[in-house]
């Protein structure tokens, strides 16, 4: 090949509604439903006189189930907090993964799986909030996650191409994200 090229892409998206409980306005505890998709695309292109060679395989895990955590809340001042978050879960996992193998102009693995398995995620992290109004509240921190039992891009590349590529989700992954957040919280 005289150029290879690659690319892999991740996106992750999550929704959840909690029931809250408040204690002496500086713990938190709450109980409630989660949904969380999330997909990787990867792209390899090898380029020669001859032709195009291409290899594509994609990842979707949406996961939907119960939660459970809390807060730890120190309050700086009438409308600000600071504080520590915690929450666990445990999610029915509708993954699947498709693959594409090209050589030129023929298609020499052209398959996909879906299954249904448990799946499960931790997340911590510290906060601050900003009280707008009584309902609306600012968020930002620096979160944790960790979600055992995903269908990763990384599990699903088998060493050699053969015509029983893609054909069984491998969801025995799993994945520790961290970084910046910022919300919207709607009190009622």
């Amino acid at each position: 090949a005289d150029k290879h090229v690659q690319s892999w892409e991740s996106e992750l998206n999550s929704f959840e509604i909690n029931r809250r409980w408040w204690t002496w306005d500086v713990l938190s505890t709450m109980i409630g439903m989660r949904y969380v998709d999330y997909q990787e695309d990867y792209v390899f292109l090898s380029e020669s006189a001859r032709g195009l060679g291409t290899y594509r395989n994609r990842t979707r895990n949406r996961m939907a189930g119960a939660q459970i955590g809390g807060d730890l809340l120190y309050p700086a001042s009438l409308r600000a907090n600071f504080g520590f978050r915690g929450k666990a879960g445990v999610y029915a996992n509708f993954d699947d993964t498709s693959a594409l193998v090209q050589n030129g102009a023929t298609t020499v693995v052209n398959a996909g799986d879906n299954s249904v398995d448990v799946a499960g995620l931790i997340e911590m992290g510290v906060f601050a909030n900003y009280q707008v109004v009584p309902s609306v509240r600012l968020t930002a921190g620096y979160e944790f996650w960790y979600m055992p039992g995903i269908a990763t891009i990384p599990g699903q590349n088998p060493r050699l191409i053969s015509p029983n590529t893609a054909t069984q989700v491998n969801n025995d992954n799993e994945l520790f994200l961290h970084g910046g957040s910022v919300g919207a919280q709607i009190l009622f």
